[in-house]
């Protein structure tokens, strides 16, 4: 066995480049998706069992109470909204036939010639 020379330093191993660490994480997650294949058909009835079917109930559930919120909240929006439509009309047939030219008050009207 040869002696290193006094003051030499030891052989020290190469740094790995960007391209050889990122074949390393390529081969690693590659092999963890291939031992992990068997728990995908396990999984299926899983999900299906416990995010699927809660899923249905809660809409199930949902949408009768959505239906019935909407009864009671329709009704009074619709009122709301013919009352002043007919509240604007109104007012609009009031300064037409007060200005009885169909002018908005504070509008300059022409006088005819």
């Amino acid at each position: 066995m040869a002696m290193p020379r006094h003051g030499a330093r030891p052989p020290q191993p190469s740094h790995p480049t960007f391209g050889e660490m990122l074949e390393e994480v390529l081969d690693l997650s590659a092999g963890f998706g291939v031992a992990l294949l068997p728990m995908l058909v396990l999984s299926v009835p899983g999900i299906i069992l416990f995010v699927v079917l809660p899923a249905i109930l809660l809409f199930a559930l949902a949408a009768p109470l959505a239906v019935i919120g909407a009864m009671i909240a329709v009704p009074p929006y619709l009122l709301a909204r013919w009352l002043r439509r007919r509240r604007r009309r109104r007012s609009r047939d009031e300064f037409v036939n007060a200005a009885g030219r169909g002018a908005w008050p504070g509008t300059p009207v022409a006088e005819p010639r």
